[in-house]
């Protein structure tokens, strides 16, 4: 438009000269034709450019894979239009842009660079005159999500001791008491500070001594995956997120096809597997924060009773301990020789 803009300066500028150097019919009829004509596509944009925009985008895919933005414009064949699209990461924090110079459907490609929810919308649609001197915006309808998974690969996981605590019935832990009053763990002699609502009045009074009575720690019979998406000991690099993010797919994947049940936990994520969790946890972006995965899940839950926990992290964890009660935590961080390709095999084997 600007060229277009300085086009017509230019002849305007030219006709003025002529008219000013010979005053007659046809210069004055040039020289108002160069002023009238634009006036005239101007008029034609404001009483007949009207149009629409609409963006469709498929919803769930993988990283890398092609996705299809279905982009319609509408609007009269007479007038140009620009559609400027926007694909922003809700996670990462990418932003990919793209341009339509045409109306009518059209079918993009569009290869979505790192996981996350992506959310595409466009950002601005203008209708020009059909000189391409003037534009004015067109409405346009709300975007499109699309969720880009991380890719799994082939991964045989070896549970170590783990595995007997999940094949086991028991619903209280042996080893550790809780806060459920309806099993008791053990008795024992009163002790300074003891709540009164544990002591055993029955017992109490045939062992002519005070007896309280600890209660049991229910226990879920399920792995505990924890993704850390938060700079807190140091920055983030994308592409070790990205390489976090596919292993813990690929660990979800191996733990379904051994019907292993597990949830999933983040900074604000607490469920178990599937498309949904992913979108919970891409709806938020990796930021700053305060407190790692590890204190942030200490925090909100004071008894852990997970028989096994997996921290997968970007980054050094320095709050890991904050997760030890006597059950097993491993700790798994891709290394610098992580190579995806290498890795669908499935000859790597993970002891957890």
């Amino acid at each position: 438009m600007i060229r277009n803009r300085i086009g017509w300066a230019l002849a305007l500028l030219g006709a003025a000269a002529v008219y000013l150097f010979e005053n007659n019919g046809g210069t004055r009829a040039l020289l108002a034709a160069v002023i009238a004509v634009p006036l005239l596509s101007l008029a034609a944009m404001l009483l007949f450019g009207r149009g629409s925009g609409t963006v469709q985008a498929s919803e769930t895919l993988l990283r890398e894979e092609d996705s299809v933005l279905s982009v319609t414009l509408s609007a009269p064949r007479l007038f140009p239009i620009r559609c400027d699209l926007q694909a922003e990461n809700l996670f990462s924090g990418d932003v990919q842009r793209l341009t339509l110079r045409r109306g009518g459907s059209s079918q993009v490609d569009f290869t979505p660079l790192r996981c996350g929810l992506y959310r595409t919308d466009i950002a601005r649609l203008r209708l020009y005159d059909p000189l391409g001197l003037f534009c004015k915006k067109l409405p346009f309808a709300d975007g499109a999500e699309t969720l880009v998974l991380p890719r799994a690969y082939p991964l045989d996981i070896q549970l170590a001791d783990t595995g007997d605590f999940l094949s086991e019935t028991e619903d209280f832990s042996r080893d550790r008491p809780g806060s459920d009053p309806s099993e008791t763990f053990r008795v024992r002699e009163y002790a300074p500070g003891d709540p009164v609502r544990q002591i055993h009045w029955k017992l109490s009074e045939k062992a002519g001594k005070t007896l309280v009575r600890d209660f049991g720690l229910p226990v879920e019979r399920r792995l505990l995956l924890l993704l850390e998406t938060q700079e807190v000991s140091q920055p983030i690099d994308g592409t070790r997120m990205e390489q976090t993010l596919d292993l813990l797919a690929s660990i979800c994947q191996g733990l379904d096809q051994m019907e292993i049940p597990y949830r999933i936990g983040e900074q604000d994520v607490n469920a178990d597997g599937g498309a949904a969790v992913w979108r919970e946890i891409f709806s938020h972006p990796i930021s700053k924060g305060e407190r790692t995965v590890c204190a942030r899940w200490r925090e909100s839950h004071p008894v852990i009773d997970f028989a096994h926990g997996a921290v997968l992290s970007p980054v050094e964890q320095p709050e890991l301990d904050t997760l030890e009660a006597g059950n097993r935590i491993t700790l798994l961080i891709p290394g610098e020789t992580y190579d995806p390709g290498e890795l669908t095999s499935g000859n790597l084997k993970l002891i957890m």
